[in-house]
């Protein structure tokens, strides 16, 4: 019962953890309509729906990490390949959800900037390692890659 709760959790921490944390971003439409963005940004009702794909990419990402670490005596949980992979995973998640408090909530472009540059080195290691661990793992993560590197670009032209 146990595996199957961790499981579960797994899948559904990333978009119930945006959920419980977005209210703390008070996205300030006018203010965010405002700022002066690049050509490449997207239409606001994209991001809503790009970020769910994402999180259910990053939930079975996890998942997928957490069963090929498995072995017949030891459960993931204790295995510390994937104890390691989750400390990298959890820190870049809770910095995803930061990040959107600092940018819109705080209004601070530049630290969001910083936040972003890090979620970025962080993900390079997540796809090393799940390159190393389960190749699905890893190609499931690559679209939030590419996501978060095109975020930087945004905040970047809009910081600057």
């Amino acid at each position: 019962m146990m595996e199957l709760l961790n499981q579960i959790l797994l899948v559904i921490q990333p978009t119930v953890g945006s959920i419980l944390t977005s209210g703390f971003s008070r996205f300030d439409q006018k203010w965010y309509n405002s700022l002066k963005k690049p050509g490449l940004t997207p239409p606001n009702f994209v991001f809503p729906i790009a970020w769910t794909i994402l999180y259910i990419l990053l939930g079975v990402n996890a998942l997928l990490i957490y069963n090929s670490t498995k072995t017949k005596n030891r459960p993931s949980i204790m295995n510390k390949e994937f104890k390691n992979y989750l400390v990298i995973y959890e820190i870049q998640l809770i910095l995803n959800f930061v990040w959107g408090w600092v940018f819109f909530g705080l209004k601070n472009l530049k630290l969001a900037l910083a936040i972003v540059v890090i979620m970025i080195l962080l993900t390079i290691y997540l796809l090393v390692q799940s390159w190393k661990i389960n190749r699905v793992a890893f190609w499931l993560l690559v679209p939030y890659f590419v996501w978060i590197s095109f975020a930087s670009y945004l905040n970047f032209s809009i910081a600057f």
